[in-house]
């Protein structure tokens, strides 16, 4: 349950809206928009996190969302829809250490209570 909260954290916080600029190595369509080569693109990570197409009542705060349906295990399909860390070949590099991180942070924090 603890790994389905923080993806749930990350996933409806989206404390970082844009992931880091790219560039289009060739002319592109995406959903109907011409996009020349060369231009200079930013991923919306916020809206991602909050689409109602990927998500079910994206505003609700609801870690199960990421649960099997027994509750035991956490669907990583699910989890990967998550945009926090960017996607792709230059997605950050430390994004296990960050997630790991902040596994223990949270793990400890509630073992203090």
């Amino acid at each position: 349950y603890t790994e389905a909260f923080i993806l749930e954290m990350f996933r409806h916080s989206s404390f970082v809206p844009f992931a880091i600029p790219h560039s289009t190595t060739q002319d592109t369509v995406l959903n109907g928009f011409y996009i020349p080569k060369g231009r200079c693109v930013f991923i919306n990570q916020w809206q991602v996190n909050h689409d109602e197409k990927l998500w079910k009542d994206p505003e609700t705060f609801n870690p199960e969302r990421f649960l099997s349906a027994d509750g035991t295990k956490v669907n990583k399909e699910d989890g990967e829809k998550v945009l926090m860390f960017g996607l792709g070949k230059r997605k950050c590099i430390g994004e296990t250490i960050a997630r790991w991180q902040v596994f223990l942070f949270l793990a400890t924090l509630l073992q203090q209570l």
